[in-house]
């Protein structure tokens, strides 16, 4: 991303001055470039989108969409853009524009949170709870940065949902646990860019068995989306040097809220059972009992 970014500041002197305030806006925002349309970028960016047009064709590129695509590829390359983000976060701190740095996570977190409800229509959410709720064994499964909130959705879905099994990988057994699966199980299976192998593996492993699959992934081209039964979209825009969760995470909490919304008397009857044994256990801190 730094060679992409240094070649458009090479370029800013011959650039109008439109096209200039364009061009200050691509070098500090890349991933959202990446991420947002032509008018999105353009609205932040305070200039027309026949501006943002405009600079794609002086920096060389036919269309606006090869332009955004050059920054796609880029993100897309995983660990490699890493460096190069944290840079760029430590060149707005070094040149007094702290204040920037809280603004630029707070609208690319809660823009992840928005597109995952923009993204996913109701019926995808739906469609991907009945499938989690419907199959006899429903497998859990993220990998490396996706390992933690795959967890949390599993910790929140086992409350309403028996047949819950969470997928480890500590061993290297992750193949071994989806073993057990039968054609008819379901598999959630949460992969983001850098896309881990063995997530990649064990979800191709598992449509091969003829288990449905869920897929929480980023984008269409990801390599999770043809082996996905029905895909939930997740934006990972950040101005941090690894990519946001924020939006897989809403988009996982929207698909809790689905199952629960989908079941009976019995996932009552499973919430209720809970509270008095984690009451007698003692699990949560309670105030009353010191």
């Amino acid at each position: 991303m730094e060679d992409l970014i240094q070649s458009i500041v090479e370029r800013m002197g011959t650039l109008t001055p439109q096209l200039r305030r364009a061009a200050r806006f691509v070098v500090d925002h890349p991933a959202e470039v990446a991420m947002a349309s032509m008018r999105q970028v353009a609205a932040k960016a305070e200039v027309t989108p026949s501006t943002m047009l405009r600079l794609a064709q002086a920096l060389g590129e036919p269309s606006y969409e090869a332009f955004r695509g050059r920054f796609q590829q880029v993100l897309r390359a995983g660990a490699g853009a890493y460096p190069d983000r944290a840079r760029g976060l430590q060149r707005m701190g070094q040149s007094a524009r702290e204040a920037e740095i809280a603004e630029s996570f707070r609208g690319a977190l809660g823009g992840n949170v928005q597109r995952a409800f923009d993204a996913n229509p109701p019926e995808a959410f739906a469609a991907a709870a009945a499938l989690l709720r419907k199959a006899p064994r429903s497998f859990f499964f993220g990998m490396r940065g996706c390992y933690g909130i795959v967890h949390y959705a599993y910790l929140v879905a086992r409350m309403v949902l028996p047949q819950a099994s969470l997928v480890s990988d500590a061993g290297g057994v992750a193949i071994d646990d989806l073993a057990l699966a039968r054609p008819g199980d379901c598999l959630l299976s949460v992969g983001l860019t850098p896309y881990a192998e063995a997530t990649v593996r064990c979800t191709a492993f598992a449509r091969e068995r003829g288990l449905e699959v869920v897929a929480v992934t980023d984008s269409r081209a990801s390599p999770l989306a043809p082996l996905a039964t029905q895909l939930l979209l997740a934006s990972t825009e950040s101005p941090q040097f690894f990519p946001s969760m924020s939006g897989a995470l809403a988009t996982l909490e929207g698909l809790l809220g689905y199952l629960v919304a989908q079941g009976g008397r019995p996932q009552i009857a499973r919430i209720e059972a809970h509270q008095p044994f984690h009451r007698q256990l003692g699990t949560f801190f309670d105030e009353e009992r010191r």
